[in-house]
């Protein structure tokens, strides 16, 4: 659902927070704009990139933050603790198969 509003305040498709939209975009002013679907993508996806940037190629830990959030996984992860610590089996509790990949993201070939 594009107007879909999550309980601690997340919006659109990618559930941002609105002050994660609007870092990413100055220009957004309202919450209407940042559930734009296609406004919304565009800055999930964005946000998602720099993620996994900043934490060099891990998606793993790149998914981890946008949903936990950056501040939380980089301080578990300088005191030493497992910035994972139960999160996804509470959250995607989906029984599925669980994904066994190395959550490193390849290089691309120019």
């Amino acid at each position: 659902q594009t107007a879909a509003r999550g309980r601690g305040g997340s919006l659109g498709l990618t559930q941002l927070m609105p002050a994660t939209a609007r870092s990413i975009d100055r220009s957004l002013r309202t919450d209407a704009q940042i559930l734009d679907a296609t406004t919304n993508l565009r800055l999930g996806f964005r946000y998602l990139r720099s993620l996994i940037e900043h934490y060099d190629g891990s998606v793993k830990l790149g998914l981890l933050a946008y949903n936990r959030g950056l501040g939380t996984v980089d301080r578990a992860i300088r005191t030493g603790r497992d910035p994972e610590n139960g999160y996804s089996p509470r959250v995607l509790n989906a029984g599925g198969s669980r994904y066994t990949g190395d959550g490193v993201l390849e290089e691309e070939e120019p």
